[in-house]
């Protein structure tokens, strides 16, 4: 539905802005999320109401069986003969198995009910999982990563200490419209698990949008950050990305930015220093680190 959107408008010739995209993700993509857990509640709702149905009935029958030992009860509190005794014998009888078969079946049907609400729970938490990776990256998304970082920033009081690449790719426009989109989404693939690779242990990487990453260094000194922003540069201007089985196209580049989080920072204020340093890279001619320290 929503690749269906997006290839709409381009039919009619629509250049897609940043706004427009974000419109049509949360048109789309989150409704289609908040639709899915919709619907995991309702089916959970209904395995409930079941569940409770069932043990209504077997809570009547059950008031029925004691009132019949009651009446049982009573009728042996006064001489009786052999043939009568022997009718209650059965009555009692007849009514343990009824009982047992109630009681039985009650229980195949909490096991049952058990069991799905067991692979609802892992349908959920694959659900939500989904809603905070980027689909086509395998990278957190923005609201993966704003989770995360919030996670982290509680944990420890405070972003102070932490670096943010703020990472672009050069001419991305250019490749879009020169090669055709799938090839836009080959490139973002490329810079995703290049980033992937070289991120470990905390580090936070995601995603933003288009073709925008950032990857957050919970603990990493100015050289450390600058010496891994480098270094996914490089990997990626070397890297050789295929359009077909025959045809590779190179020059690749990203231009990334960086900035340190003192005691006050949010991630909205790193996340803008960095972005500032990441124009300034492209100021300076793509394919570069430029820290928000640099002068």
């Amino acid at each position: 539905m929503l690749s269906a959107a997006i290839k709409a408008h381009r039919a009619r010739g629509i250049h897609l802005t940043d706004e427009q995209v974000l419109r049509l993700y949360k048109a789309y993509a989150e409704a289609n999320g908040s639709r899915a857990l919709e619907r995991l509640g309702q089916t959970l709702d209904q395995i409930l109401q079941d569940i409770v149905l069932s043990a209504r009935s077997v809570g009547a029958d059950v008031s029925r069986f004691t009132s019949a030992l009651e009446q049982h009860g009573h009728e042996l509190d006064r001489p009786c003969e052999q043939i009568v005794i022997r009718a209650i014998v059965s009555a009692l009888i007849g009514d343990t198995q009824q009982m047992r078969t109630l009681t039985s079946a009650l229980m195949e049907r909490m096991t049952a009910s058990a069991q799905e609400a067991q692979e609802l729970r892992l349908r959920l938490r694959q659900t939500q999982a989904e809603a905070l990776f980027d689909g086509l990256t395998g990278l957190r998304n923005r609201r993966g990563f704003e989770q995360d970082v919030l996670a982290l920033r509680e944990e420890r009081g405070s972003l102070e200490g932490c670096a943010l690449l703020f990472a672009d790719v050069d001419h991305f426009k250019r490749i879009n419209d020169g090669y055709g989109h799938l090839f836009g989404d080959k490139v973002l693939c490329a810079v995703g698990e290049v980033i992937r690779a070289n991120t470990k242990g905390r580090d936070i990487a995601a995603r933003l949008g288009g073709e925008e990453f950032v990857v957050l260094l919970p603990a990493t000194t100015p050289q450390g950050a600058r010496a891994l922003a480098e270094q996914l540069c490089q990997a990626i201007a070397k890297d050789r990305i295929r359009r077909t089985e025959s045809e590779v196209i190179g020059n690749v580049t990203i231009s990334i930015g960086i900035a340190h989080a003192n005691a006050h920072d949010t991630l909205e204020t790193l996340i803008g220093r960095a972005d500032a340093g990441m124009y300034a890279a492209k100021k300076a001619g793509r394919n570069r680190v430029h820290s928000a320290a640099d002068r």
